[in-house]
């Protein structure tokens, strides 16, 4: 089992946001949206007892009340971004020049950061 630190280190945040609203569009059959904000907020708690973590501060409140207003929206400049760096990397991969992102990768839109690792080892189903 990973330790908090470790979790923290190794796992962005939007990767439990996403399988939160993912897990959101599986029981209400449609796609979040603002107004859903405070429901899935309360829902955090259940959701990570279920995948084994007890502190709940992994996923900042605000960054799930962003996400689930956006979460049916494209912004281009994301795209553009997401789709560049797709690009390398599959020149990268046919060059065998590196290896390729393997599994996740994460971009978060409203801060610019970006993640991405082999998380293979660890199981939030």
């Amino acid at each position: 089992m990973m330790t908090l630190k470790s979790i923290r280190r190794r796992i962005s945040p939007v990767a439990f946001l996403i399988l939160m609203l993912m897990k959101f569009q599986k029981v209400h059959l449609r796609v979040p949206t603002a107004d859903d904000s405070k429901a899935i907020i309360d829902s955090k708690p259940d959701f990570f007892k279920s995948i084994g973590i007890t502190d709940t501060t992994l996923l900042d409140d605000s960054l799930i009340s962003d996400m689930a207003s956006l979460y049916d929206t494209e912004m281009t400049p994301v795209a553009a971004i997401v789709g560049g760096i797709l690009a390398q990397d599959i020149l990268r991969t046919l060059s065998a020049n590196g290896l390729p992102i393997r599994n996740w990768f994460y971009y978060n839109g409203l801060d610019g950061k970006l993640h991405y690792r082999d998380d293979s080892y660890c199981s939030l189903s």
